[in-house]
């Protein structure tokens, strides 16, 4: 006696059952990833530097743009090409505020010195360096044809004189003046 195939008898039939209990640790979690979902979007919005509305940048990309403002960092020589970043005061005569990478082949400039530059504004490029420079506020570069120092910064003293120095700038007084 043949008898017919039968099929298979459902999961809960065979005594298996799947059973997911909702804990407090669930929920908790699911409220995590919820609230990192609509915060992380913001934050990274605020987070990310932005040009301000005085930026130099409005201006790029300008050939023979003057710029006037103070060297904000120690200008670095390599290779005869010198760099350092500009706190920029104007741009064409009008107000302008923000931070601009100059590179230049001219020689002898200082930290302070209040300068004029005439030269090739461009906006910084995404992507490797250029990131790194819009990440520490600068969206703008100029590769100077001509700079003018308005206004050199004093000279440094040497290490170990002036304030805030560990050496005394005078002779300390010693004994009894009797």
């Amino acid at each position: 006696m043949d008898t017919p195939p039968q099929e298979p008898a459902p999961a809960s039939s065979r005594g298996i059952t799947v059973q997911f209990r909702f804990t407090r640790t669930h929920a908790y979690l699911a409220l995590a990833v919820v609230l990192a979902a609509i915060v992380w979007p913001a934050y990274a919005y605020y987070r990310t530097p932005r040009p301000g509305s005085l930026d130099p940048v409005q201006y790029a990309p300008l050939n023979r743009a003057v710029l006037g403002g103070k060297i904000l960092t120690e200008p670095v020589t390599i290779r005869d090409t010198t760099r350092f970043t500009l706190a920029v005061a104007h741009v064409l005569n009008r107000e302008a505020a923000g931070l601009i990478q100059v590179s230049t082949t001219h020689p002898g400039l200082r930290r302070g010195d209040e300068v004029t530059v005439v030269g090739d504004l461009r906006q910084v490029q995404a992507g490797g360096f250029g990131d790194y420079l819009r990440n520490r506020g600068i969206f703008s570069t100029v590769r100077a044809e001509r700079i003018t120092v308005q206004e050199a910064a004093p000279a440094v003293p040497f290490v170990g004189s002036g304030p805030g120095s560990s050496a005394p700038s005078s002779p300390a007084p010693t004994g009894s003046s009797d």
